[in-house]
């Protein structure tokens, strides 16, 4: 048969006879007789012999031409053509062995190609095994994923009901056909693996599913800020917590767990801000402490511990002077409850400007970079701490971590240090990505690529912007009761001494702004938008600093009788001597009041900073938010009636 008639019969495209193109083949050693059948292959395509001078040149006959020449131009199972690796030594390019001759008889010894056979002669045996291995259907739970001894068990009882006798295949081996069931299987899951992909677990389903092996632009991504990732990770390791007994001994007991919050950037793998929650669970407001803090510029932590020190170079962002205050422009996390809640979402928005990518559910390869860190973290640093709980109860590097933690009385701030010093060094270290720290990265990135981050507007960086919200509320008070003006919020009276002298806003709705860190203290304004006036809470409430989820949690307390306290003492500190009670038998109140006792000391250090500051006369860098008003004057007040009367 000639060129021509044989490429029109094999239907053959014109771009495929061009075999510089076709897939080739990359050996160690040289191999003689493909390189015979190469050349005999490139002569054909060329034309520039007939069949009997290739057969002088290469020793292919001219059979075997045609033949190699036709495996070379079809096609494999991905639609790619075969090209020159058709020409390997026992390569098969063509469709399975189809038997001819029957496999029955008690006494057959071969049975080369009798499986496909059996599927061919019986349709509903291959219906049956592609059911059970890539048809997606609700299953009972116990073939949700059959076994393959399982599935030669169904096999051979649906060819008894097809009338297969006991002397016929697959009866007549010793096996039942179990070694052919498990070629065809593993042959049915590669070439079906996005059907068949459950039978692998719940995991191996979802990175089958997602990961295609190719990079996306986003996986590229070189500019510093221009994308972050959030997560939130329980550390492998148990805290102590001391309070007071009921017989006034201190006492020091294991918490559960705690949760570490953190922000990396995708580019440069520079953490930029992590917040420890000492609560159960973490919530809304411990997601805003995080955010706050990986775009504030970072302060120095004081350590107690001894040996503890900061690198020599640059170890957080905003100590480079371009990426001080520096915003993200997208920011992805998974879907925990409280990273969707909607007052993050504003606050991401409204604060930093941002797009906010929740990515894929249970899925969190899509941030396989924060995921990663959190594995050295665990891995090569808190898990070898005597007070690690492993990476599961059987793991070798738990020993009995509940006990080292009584003994050492590791607390939530000698925690927080060593985070501290371990994400400082991570930033500084050299990374296997770049070959240099995440800092040098980011560096080099900025100052010589010019890589400019955006930075937040000056007039955003007030600390009271990243947990404040308004909402209106109407002014109560009467003369005839002789009851001055008031507003009520979350179950608590809230005046000022201006507002009280006020009668003329009885009655009145205006705005407050709350900041969920502390509800002490609100601010108030007038319907007009213009200040009123820091109002404060009334009795118990108005004694100490308190966030919003804690007058939540106390209020409820209150509600079903377990907690009692009078306008004579502070709420917070009733509390605190209710989780105390608790403490010697739940773990769960111990994070709660280490929680508790980490806040006051935190407002503590804040007011005390708030007072050096004033007597050196500096401003703090950070301001703290709805700080309680100096007293006003006379003659501040007159002019405030007047206003008061005119807006209302």
């Amino acid at each position: 048969m000639s060129k021509v008639k044989f490429i029109q019969n094999f239907e053959v495209d014109a771009e495929d006879l061009d075999y510089t193109k076709w897939p080739t083949v990359h050996l160690e050693h040289r191999d003689e007789t493909f390189e015979k059948r190469k050349r005999a292959v490139e002569l054909y395509i060329d034309s520039n012999c007939s069949l009997k001078e290739i057969d002088a040149q290469t020793g292919i006959s001219r059979k075997e031409v045609n033949k190699f020449v036709h495996k070379c131009l079809s096609k494999d199972k991905n639609g790619r053509i075969w090209g020159f690796r058709a020409l390997l030594s026992y390569r098969r390019t063509g469709n399975t062995y189809d038997r001819i001759s029957s496999a029955d008889g008690m006494h057959q010894v071969d049975f080369t190609g009798a499986f496909a056979q059996l599927l061919e002669k019986y349709p509903k045996v291959k219906i049956l095994i592609d059911d059970h291995i890539i048809t997606k259907r609700k299953r009972a739970a116990a073939d949700k994923v059959v076994m393959v001894t399982d599935l030669r068990g169904k096999l051979l009882t649906l060819c008894r009901s097809l009338g297969v006798k006991l002397n016929e295949y697959p009866f007549n081996t010793k096996d039942k056909a179990l070694r052919s069931l498990q070629r065809y299987v593993s042959r049915l899951i590669n070439e079906n693996i996005m059907d068949s992909r459950h039978r692998y677990g719940e995991h191996a389903a979802r990175k089958i599913k997602r990961l295609t092996g190719e990079m996306s632009t986003k996986d590229l991504e070189t500019v510093p800020f221009k994308a972050v990732q959030f997560d939130g990770h329980k550390i492998d390791a148990l805290l102590t917590v001391t309070f007071k007994n009921a017989y006034g001994d201190d006492v020091t007991e294991v918490m559960k767990r705690i949760w570490l919050l953190l922000i990396i950037d995708e580019a440069t793998r520079v953490v930029l801000g992590y917040h420890l929650c000492l609560n159960a669970e973490y919530s809304q407001l411990d997601v805003l402490h995080c955010i706050k803090k990986a775009i504030m510029p970072w302060q120095p932590m004081k350590f107690t511990i001894p040996g503890f020190k900061y690198p020599d170079v640059a170890c957080f962002h905003s100590m480079i002077p371009e990426a001080e205050w520096a915003v993200w422009s997208e920011l992805k996390y998974d879907h925990g409850r409280p990273n969707l809640a909607t007052s993050v979402k504003n606050k991401l928005t409204e604060v930093t400007n941002c797009s906010v990518n929740p990515g894929p559910v249970a899925f969190p390869e899509a941030r396989a970079i924060i995921e990663r860190f959190f594995g050295v973290l665990t891995q090569r640093k808190i898990q070898r701490l005597a007070i690690t709980t492993g990476s599961n109860n059987k793991d070798p590097k738990r020993q009995n971590p509940e006990k080292s933690a009584k003994e050492f009385k590791v607390n939530a701030d000698e925690l927080e240090q060593l985070i501290e010093v371990l994400i400082a060094e991570y930033n500084t270290e050299v990374h296997s990505t770049f070959g240099i720290s995440p800092m040098d990265a980011m560096t080099q990135r900025i100052q010589y690529q010019e890589m400019f981050p955006r930075l937040l507007e000056n007039e955003k960086r007030s600390d009271v912007n990243f947990f404040n919200f308004s909402i209106s509320r109407k002014v109560n008070g009467s003369k005839k009761h002789g009851k001055r003006p008031y507003i009520n919020y979350e179950g608590a009276e809230y005046t000022s001494r201006l507002m009280a002298q006020n009668f003329t806003l009885a009655g009145a709705t205006i705005k407050i702004v709350v900041n969920v860190d502390d509800i002490s203290v609100v601010r108030a304004f007038l319907p007009d938008g213009s200040e009123l006036d820091f109002l404060r809470a009334r009795g118990a409430w108005g004694k100490k600093p308190h966030s919003l989820r804690t007058r939540k949690i106390v209020n409820k307390l209150a509600r079903e009788g377990k907690l009692r306290f009078s306008d004579d003492e502070s709420a917070v500190d009733s509390f605190a001597r209710y989780l105390e009670g608790k403490a010697e038998n739940q773990k769960s109140a111990r994070n709660e009041l280490a929680a508790l006792q980490r806040y006051e000391q935190n407002h503590l250090e804040m007011a005390e900073k708030r007072l050096q500051d004033e007597v050196e006369g500096e401003t703090s860098d950070e301001i703290v938010p709805l700080p309680t008003p100096p007293k006003q004057k006379s003659s501040k007040f007159d002019q405030l009636k007047s206003m008061l009367k005119t807006s209302i």
